[in-house]
């Protein structure tokens, strides 16, 4: 039979209401594992300002009083059922985590997972808090959040499968110890299967210059990784790459912050065979670009949800698709048409790459389009396996690509150099919007949508 699980939602600090009704929760699931998530509310800030004035409140319901209006503890309730509790998820400050932990033995079964989310305000002249000491515990998967983490003295669990750790600050060392630390702690994981590191803290140097890292030789092997998500500086996740041994199908996601000079794609490119999906920030836009996929949408726009995926959901774009929102990458002023700022050349720079040459269907999202034919070329002699074009301007989908894709051959190629040319079967563009004011059919507004031409290459 499937194991039965019950999710409890609470604040440490209730109402006499709410711990009936939780203590009611309780007994109706009794033989079943708990989720529980803990989150600081109102009543927990209220406590904290009672107790710096000096003053006591009680936590006991009174029979005399109203029981909406007093306040109970919720954790003495999950303390008596932490045999139950094989989830915890803590959203709180440090000191009211050490108030849970107190009550919750992070040590015992059945608890197999654990994410702490500090809620503190950072201090830019102290550290980050320490994690508890997880070494004796049997968790599988563990998330941590806001925290400092002392590999020699708090070393993680060797039971791990999945590991998640954010705002954290080791990827702006160049010192060889935290490093060091770093490997061995990770190297003392042979179960983990999927590992997520984003760094998102500040820095007041240059990051569009590279670290001189440390050498360090020796190199961390996961046999059974299957995906890896890295966030923050390129210098210093490829200086991780280079020192990561994962199975060749191991799935990498990568979210560059901060620009940086495109010299180090090369070595970015090489420093793993598993890259899967690649997030940097270029210019106006911002790129998203997997083995066949491409993406790049103006910063007013909204970033793609790829960026913020849970760590064991994310999953590829659409392994045939090259999808491009031009707002950011092409602007005109309105009332003045010589202030044009064409950024497609930019954008024109990625397409040698295999991802980009794989896709085989375009939908391009703009009703603003000033490109010209020759900027256009670029990118559809860098994907010859195109068969689908969708462009959501009529008059430029009409004027520019059948043009384009109807050419015999390259008018810019060396004499006796093979051209590659896309064998498109079928381009749109719409015939009719919504008069919904803001709205493109993408958006849900109604539009029909007309082949503009069915070319097939030579």
């Amino acid at each position: 039979m499937p194991e039965l699980w019950s999710t409890i939602y609470s604040c440490p600090i209730v109402s006499g209401v709410e711990y009936a009704e939780l203590e009611h929760s309780m007994e109706r699931s009794r033989g079943a594992f708990l989720h529980v998530q803990i989150t600081d509310g109102p009543a927990d800030e209220e406590v904290d300002d009672t107790i710096s004035n000096g003053t006591e409140i009680s936590l006991q319901t009174e029979k005399s009083g109203n029981p909406r209006q007093t306040r109970r503890s919720a954790l003495e309730l999950l303390g008596c059922h932490h045999d139950r509790i094989g989830s915890l998820s803590l959203t709180q400050r440090v000191e009211h985590m050490k108030d849970v932990l107190r009550v919750i033995p992070l040590n015992g079964p059945p608890l197999v997972t654990l994410n702490l989310y500090n809620r503190s305000l950072p201090n830019l002249h102290d550290d980050p808090p320490l994690m508890p000491d997880l070494s004796a515990s049997q968790l599988l998967h563990l998330s941590l959040d806001g925290y400092c983490l002392s590999w020699p003295t708090r070393p993680f669990p060797t039971s791990l499968v999945t590991l998640q750790i954010s705002e954290w600050r080791i990827f702006r060392t160049i010192r060889r110890r935290p490093w060091q630390e770093l490997f061995d702690a990770l190297g003392n994981l042979p179960q983990l299967t999927a590992l997520k590191l984003s760094d998102d803290t500040l820095s007041p140097r240059d990051e569009s210059q590279p670290f001189e890292f440390p050498l360090i030789k020796s190199t961390i092997s996961f046999p059974r990784l299957s995906f890896v998500r890295l966030e923050g500086n390129v210098f210093a996740i490829v200086y991780f790459l280079e020192h990561l041994v994962a199975p060749p199908s191991t799935r990498l996601f990568l979210y560059l912050k901060n620009q940086f000079d495109t010299a180090i794609t090369p070595r970015l490119v090489t420093s793993s065979t598993s890259i899967t999906h690649i997030e940097r920030t270029l210019g106006p836009f911002v790129l998203n670009i997997s083995p066949s996929s491409f993406s790049a949408l103006g910063l007013h726009t909204p970033v793609p949800s790829t960026t913020s995926l849970p760590l064991l959901s994310e999953s590829p774009l659409d392994t045939a698709h090259l999808r491009i929102n031009m707002m950011g990458v092409d602007f005109i002023d309105s009332w003045d048409e010589s202030a044009a700022h064409f950024h497609l050349p930019e954008l024109l720079q990625m397409c040698p790459y295999p991802w980009v040459r794989s896709a085989r269907a375009i939908h391009i999202e703009s009703n603003m389009l000033f490109s010209n034919k020759e900027a256009w070329r670029g990118l559809l002699r860098s994907t010859p396996h195109l068969q689908y074009i969708r462009a959501e301007n009529m008059n430029f989908a009409r004027a520019v690509f059948p043009s384009l894709l109807s050419e015999s051959e390259d008018p810019n190629a060396k004499l006796g150099q093979d051209v590659l040319r896309p064998r498109t079967q079928q381009t749109e563009s719409p015939i009719l919007y919504s008069d919904v004011s803001g709205q493109a059919p993408s958006d849900g507004a109604s539009a029909d949508w007309r082949v503009v031409c069915d070319v097939q290459g030579a």
